[in-house]
């Protein structure tokens, strides 16, 4: 039994709604259900990613490409949401392929007529195979407003949930025919394209259509029409030859057969890869996931390889050490340690004296500022070399050049900018600018948390003041004898007895002369001894600054740079798990 429905306009599209045969559920339908719930998962799935590639993709894809995402993200919503039970088989081809005569012979039955003036199709026709109810809604969004409904029956028993289509000519002289037909071609689950003797190799059909199509072998189906019009001979160089030109299209995994209309050769063959379609629901799925790797080939060609999406830890090391003060903070740990080493061994009386007379300068001038000043000077004197005089206190700070970082950390991924689509390459140049400060002050940290400017006060220090100390109480003593000596001359006592050290020179003069120069010379030798342990200290410090440096360019952690690459990277992770 046949329902033909008339045509609509397409201002109809969300009124007119054609009325179907209704038809109970048959054992093949019901034997269809685990398959059925199968592909639904995997409709799901290939869904789920492109929406997940449309996210990443967001404000980092070619606006084009990120429309041709987000077209078939809705497209496959729509198409899911629209019925899950149904499989679209769309029968395609130029004027006079034979398409409305095949379709004919498939169900067994007239439902399209060729053109009178000439063999064309001027607007699409579908026919559905039992209940034609439930594929009323898909049928309005595919627009297609003439109908025809079949009971699942003789030939057509095991079609049942088929919904084919007869499209208008790819190659009509009318640009709504064009439009017509490839808006149906996206939308349909199986194609079968529908070629002839005299144009299967006609260049619209083959770069238009086919040269796009490399990723849906597998929901595509080539029909050579009117094969009963070649010779035997002339049939097999012209399947050969078609076959050859769908290899060089990626097409090389294409079913193709030849058929006849008039004679009902292919017919059957036809039938089976039908039923068997709609039995395992298998070309809604293979349809998605083809037209979801194209895209997904499309994203990778646009995008490098995830192996690349890092920057070199080398790179990182020389711009962190360009950017801070290195030599700075090394010369002021070597001043610091100088000016330490020569204060620690210094002239204990020497220290005693300006002790003493920083005392009296306070005791004079009061606490005031000026008086203040006034010790401050007679204390600085203690210092060998004033342009030295650095303390722990007032040493320099870590310095980092943020504007250095953010030079180093935009040319770190110029390899990356240079391969990546004009919005992934801005954002990701922008991610390294704004990284440049967090990176300094988290550097920066690391630094004050770890370096050790002012160094630990060393044994000899200590040991050599001491000498030093004993030397100018040597002297003390001598003095004190001389003294003790006169003022009793003085007093005239008994005379404090000199004993002579050799000859006529005593023991006064030598523990005076001998005391202070030991002292001094002890003082010169300690000073080349603490250069070479202020060049040790610098030395340590460069290594400490080294391991910190090592352990943030080790730790890459750099802020919205780190996130944007990995957004980057997971593009490419999963648009290289599709293509492949």
């Amino acid at each position: 039994m046949i329902h033909r429905q008339g045509s609509y306009s397409d201002s109809a599209i969300d009124h007119k709604v054609a009325p179907n045969c209704e038809g109970e559920p048959t054992a093949q339908q019901s034997s269809t259900n685990a398959a059925s719930g199968k592909g639904h998962t995997q409709q799901l799935q290939a869904l789920q990613d492109i929406v997940d590639l449309a996210e990443l993709g967001a404000g980092r894809l070619d606006n084009t490409l990120l429309d041709q995402l987000h077209n078939l993200e809705q497209r496959a919503a729509q198409r899911l949401s629209r019925s899950r039970e149904h499989v679209v088989i769309a029968l395609a081809g130029g004027t006079g392929s034979g398409k409305s005569s095949l379709l004919n012979a498939i169900i067994g039955t007239n439902v399209s007529s060729p053109g009178v003036k000439r063999p064309t199709t001027d607007h699409a026709i579908g026919v559905s195979i039992g209940s034609g109810e439930d594929a009323a809604p898909l049928l309005d969004w595919l627009q297609v407003f003439e109908r025809h409904c079949l009971e699942a029956e003789g030939q057509l028993s095991g079609m049942a949930g088929a919904v084919i289509l007869d499209l208008p000519d790819i190659d009509s002289v009318v640009a709504a025919h064009w439009d017509s037909a490839e808006r149906l071609i996206e939308r349909c689950d199986l194609l079968i394209w529908v070629v002839d003797p005299l144009k299967y190799a006609h260049a619209i059909g083959h770069q238009r259509y086919l040269a796009n199509l490399a990723h849906h072998a597998e929901v595509l189906v080539v029909t050579l029409n009117h094969a009963d019009r070649l010779a035997q001979g002339d049939r097999a160089d012209c399947i050969n030859h078609l076959q050859q030109l769908l290899a060089e299209h990626g097409l090389d995994k294409a079913r193709s057969l030849p058929a006849s209309a008039n004679t009902g050769e292919g017919v059957d063959l036809l039938r089976q890869i039908i039923a068997e379609e709609v039995r395992e629901r298998r070309a809604p799925v293979e349809r998605l996931r083809a037209d979801s790797q194209a895209l997904k080939q499309q994203v990778g060609q646009s995008v490098p390889d995830p192996g690349v999406f890092s920057i070199d830890t080398h790179e990182l090391l020389e711009m962190q050490h360009e950017a801070l003060n290195e030599r700075d903070l090394l010369q002021a740990a070597a001043a610091l340690y100088r000016r330490m080493a020569i204060q620690s061994t210094a002239s204990p009386l020497k220290r005693m004296v300006f002790w003493g007379a920083k005392k009296l300068w306070r005791g004079v001038f009061g606490n005031g500022q000026e008086g203040n000043k006034l010790a401050s000077k007679a204390s600085d004197k203690t210092a060998t070399n004033t342009s030295d005089h650095l303390t722990s206190a007032n040493r320099p700070p870590i310095k980092i050049s943020e504007q250095r970082l953010r030079y180093g950390l935009v040319d770190a991924v110029d390899h990356l900018v240079q391969r990546l689509p004009a919005p992934a390459a801005h954002r990701l140049r922008e991610a390294a600018a704004q990284s440049a400060k967090p990176f300094a002050a988290g550097l920066r940290q690391q630094l004050e948390e770890s370096l050790l400017i002012e160094p630990r006060r060393r044994w000899w220090w200590r040991s050599v003041a001491l000498l030093r100390g004993v030397g100018e109480l040597a002297a003390l003593a001598g003095v004190a004898w001389l003294m003790l000596r006169s003022l009793a001359d003085w007093l005239v006592l008994p005379p404090v007895p000199v004993p002579m050290f050799v000859g006529e020179l005593g023991w006064p003069p030598v523990l005076i002369f001998g005391g202070i120069s030991a002292s001094i010379l002890i003082g010169l030798a300690a000073r080349p001894v603490a250069s070479v342990g202020a060049r040790r200290h610098s030395a340590l410090l460069r290594r400490q600054i080294s391991r910190v440096v090592e352990s943030q360019a080790a730790e890459k952690d750099l802020g919205s740079l780190s996130g944007e690459l990995d957004k980057i990277r997971q593009l490419s992770l999963r648009a290289c798990r599709g293509a492949n």
